[in-house]
């Protein structure tokens, strides 16, 4: 049996929600100059910037929620503020859906117009590009490699996300015989789409007993009417409010059954009539009188969870493996395999962002105009290390706990508030 004693409240270094934030690995701080200025090739690296040989790369960081709890609005004149979560630097501020007045303006109900408005959307421009739905959080760069975070959120009509905290795939990738590859693990870090009931017995707007606490679908209303694709409900009420994208689903018993799929434009979904796309086998008279559900509240209860994430490449093989609290769950060759030529390049590496000196303003603010193409890092990082060798176990999850004769770099973000 393993004892573990915790004193105090631990810290760690965080980028909150739409921050600008990284750290710098400088090279030259490090590395000093020899014969030829601004040519590195006859220099004489040390640690992680000579390194030509297998590493391990490990980080035991907290993520945020990058796509914020979706939220709509039930008429025209909510102001942008009260969408969703405002105050949290943990989630990002939630799309705007319907129409709202803000400034004695009214902005049209697409997600769109109504985004355009939000401090969100400037930063991370969703309706568009959907920039929010796979944005990839860069946790450590080098052009040579790369250890980072991939929301991966399915897409819904008018880039609007409704009720879906953003959930994390983990990518590695690296560069060997001038040739990039990447290896990236299934969704690892996922929201969770269950809450406790509010009702312990068997009832119309949930359905689990006392034996299932646990509520995966919560009743929206009762279709009152309609034909075809068309849906009408009772009153428009908050919940009687449909969502574009969302799946919708009737139920028989304990069981739930998806008939299909909101599709109606922003504009036309206030609880009374909306349109619908159906499963295969589903028509109109499946919910004819029926009672509607939607998927269960989801919580991004990572925000308060820290994970083990590492990363092993090895240069003679060119295996790649990423491990999440301490279990292999992706793993691949890397194309170039057997590798003949591989090393960290030297040059500056980043925590918390990509950063490149690809802009014209290189000298005072490189690579801080375009958020997506900067990979920011939102979340806790508590503990970083890069590795000589391949690690396949792990003594502990708790702390990367370096070996100083392999250790190419380490960073304690944690302190201790005795």
């Amino acid at each position: 049996m393993v004892y573990r004693t915790l004193v105090g409240e631990k810290k760690a270094l965080v980028f909150p929600v739409m921050c600008y934030g990284y750290l710098t690995i400088d090279y030259d701080r490090e590395i000093a100059d020899r014969d030829t200025p601004d040519d590195t090739a006859d220099d004489i690296p040390y640690g992680i910037f000579g390194h030509d040989d297998s590493f391990t790369i490990a980080t035991i960081l907290t993520p945020y929620d990058v796509n914020g709890s979706g939220y709509w609005v039930e008429n025209a004149n909510n102001p942008a503020g009260n969408a969703g979560i405002t105050t949290s630097k943990k989630t990002m501020p939630s799309q705007q859906l319907k129409s709202y007045t803000v400034g004695g303006t009214t902005i049209a109900g697409s997600a769109a117009s109504a985004n355009t408005n939000l401090q969100s959307h400037n930063y991370l421009s969703s309706w568009t590009t959907n920039e929010r739905k796979d944005h990839e959080m860069m946790i450590f760069y080098n052009t040579n490699v790369q250890l980072s975070l991939i929301n991966t959120t399915s897409l819904v009509a008018d880039g609007v996300i409704t009720n879906q905290p953003a959930e994390y795939k983990v990518r590695l990738t690296v560069v060997a015989d001038s040739v990039s590859d990447s290896l990236t693990s299934d969704a690892v870090i996922l929201s969770d789409s269950q809450y406790i009931s509010v009702a312990g017995t068997v009832n119309t707007s949930e359905g689990y007993d006392t034996n299932d606490p646990l509520v995966k679908y919560e009743l929206v209303a009762t279709v009152t009417g309609g034909s075809g694709t068309t849906v009408q409900t009772g009153a428009a009420d908050e919940s009687a409010t449909f969502v574009l994208g969302e799946s919708l689903y009737i139920r028989s018993g304990q069981t739930f059954t998806k008939v299909g799929t909101v599709t109606t434009s922003a504009g036309n979904i206030d609880g009374t009539e909306f349109t619908i796309v159906y499963e295969a086998g589903k028509s109109f008279s499946d919910i004819t009188g029926q009672a509607l559900f939607r998927e269960g509240k989801r919580e991004a209860t990572y925000l308060v969870s820290p994970f083990h994430v590492a990363a092993t490449f090895d240069v003679v093989s060119g295996e790649m493996i990423i491990y999440l609290d301490g279990q292999s769950i992706a793993t691949k060759i890397h194309s170039q395999a057997p590798i003949a030529s591989f090393s960290f390049t030297r040059e500056d590496c980043y925590i918390g962002a990509k950063v490149t000196t690809t802009d014209t303003d290189t000298d005072t603010n490189p690579d801080m105009d375009d958020t997506d193409n900067r990979k920011q890092f939102m979340g806790e990082l508590h503990e970083f290390a890069i590795s000589d060798g391949l690690w396949n176990s792990f003594i502990t999850l708790d702390t990367l706990i370096p070996q100083y004769r392999t250790t190419l770099l380490y960073y304690r973000f944690e302190e201790v508030d005795l």
